[in-house]
């Protein structure tokens, strides 16, 4: 448990905005986080790199990394990961 003196320093150099309330709940997990770090970035784009142009069937494919849902990895799942890099949990 924080001390009152702490919480007061902590108060005064972290905006409310950044702190989450006790309980709130964690925003939902972006699909193209892969790794399930909680932030899509470079290492989920290297999973996603290694099973790019692979199908349903494919000793490399990966359900996961199929974005779109379509059996295959392809340039359409690389826009929807864009879409979603830097995005955190």
């Amino acid at each position: 448990m924080r001390s009152r003196l702490a919480s007061f320093v902590l108060a005064l150099l972290i905006p409310a905005a950044l702190v989450p309330a006790a309980g709130a709940a964690r925003a939902a997990q972006p699909a193209a986080d892969f790794n399930g770090d909680c932030v899509v970035n470079g290492i989920d784009f290297t999973l996603l790199a290694r099973s790019y142009l692979t199908a349903t069937g494919s000793l490399l494919y990966r359900p996961a990394y199929d974005l779109n849902h379509d059996g295959v990895i392809n340039i359409i799942d690389l826009q929807i990961f864009d879409s979603q890099f830097g995005q955190r949990c």
